[in-house]
């Protein structure tokens, strides 16, 4: 659960509401989660009906001017959540609807044969797959 710690929360004084959602997982997570995080507000789903629904579930729970969504397998750097939120807080930013973090996926990759199942597509539409530990490809 590494998107569930204090490394990507702002500075003292910033309000923050942290909202888990549990899709019925049978692991310990919720558990988990309300250990790392006092003050958690955990939203327990009977059947996981996929991301966009935990997603909507977890905003329809919160009561934040911002909503921040980090992904179960995400691990955010320390600021992270003072520099996601900064362009809608500034003055100005209620022009803003909408922002990203940059995405770094961890290990090697390297180009996919052509009809691979499964590949990564890039922004620029390259495809891409792991690296086997024997066949170390390109980080990205």
């Amino acid at each position: 659960m590494p998107a569930v710690d204090r490394r990507g929360r702002p500075g003292a004084g910033a309000a923050v509401e942290v909202v888990v959602v549990d899709n019925a997982s049978q692991d310990g997570s919720p558990e988990l989660a309300e250990a790392l995080v006092a003050g958690l507000h955990l939203v327990r789903r009977p059947t996981n009906e996929g991301f966009a629904a935990g997603a909507n579930a977890g905003i329809r729970a919160s009561t934040g001017d911002v909503v921040v969504l980090v992904n179960n397998d995400a691990r955010v750097e320390p600021g992270f959540l003072a520099a996601i939120t900064a362009p809608m807080l500034r003055v100005g930013g209620e022009d803003v609807a909408a922002v990203t973090g940059r995405v770094l996926l961890a290990g090697s990759y390297r180009p996919a044969p052509p009809g691979t199942e499964g590949a990564l597509v890039a922004h620029d539409g390259t495809r891409w797959v792991r690296a086997d530990p024997g066949r170390p490809g390109p980080r990205c």
